[in-house]
């Protein structure tokens, strides 16, 4: 196991968060499903590069967009990484509107700083979603 994936769940388990943990091929994954105050299924996947000194943080399907409504979804995605300076909004392959993060990280600042990106992560896509719904405009 990777050094950072496990200070990550050090950190978490001392927080009494719960997770998932799954090797990769190429990666080491940590899931962490919550529940926002707009969103009510959020699922945050923490992807622990094998050399131990990036991650990279997803959440997928904050929003799926019909093809008729995919303009709408690229335009909420722009304004959205206008809006927040270090998550970047975008639409996937499945037309569904998913986040993303990166971070260098060590063994010694893992556990803190992938716990920071969650609860950041965390309330910006919650609010996210009431721009992708249409219930707020940017």
């Amino acid at each position: 196991m990777v050094a950072t994936t496990l200070a990550f769940m050090e950190h978490l388990d001392s927080k009494d968060v719960r997770y998932t943990y799954k090797p990769l091929e190429k990666s080491e994954l940590i899931s962490i499903g919550y529940e926002g105050d707009n969103m009510k299924d959020m699922n945050f996947m923490f992807f622990f590069d094998k050399d131990g000194e990036s991650v990279s943080v997803k959440c997928f399907s904050i929003y799926q967009f019909g093809a008729n409504d995919l303009a709408r979804g690229i335009v909420c995605s722009n304004k959205l990484n206008n809006k927040y300076r270090w998550i970047k909004f975008y639409i996937d392959e499945d037309n569904e509107a998913a986040a993303s993060i990166d971070a260098v990280i060590t063994s010694k600042s893992a556990g803190d700083v992938c716990f920071e990106l969650l609860i950041r992560m965390l309330d910006i896509v919650d609010e996210a979603y009431l721009v992708y719904n249409g219930t707020e405009e940017i």
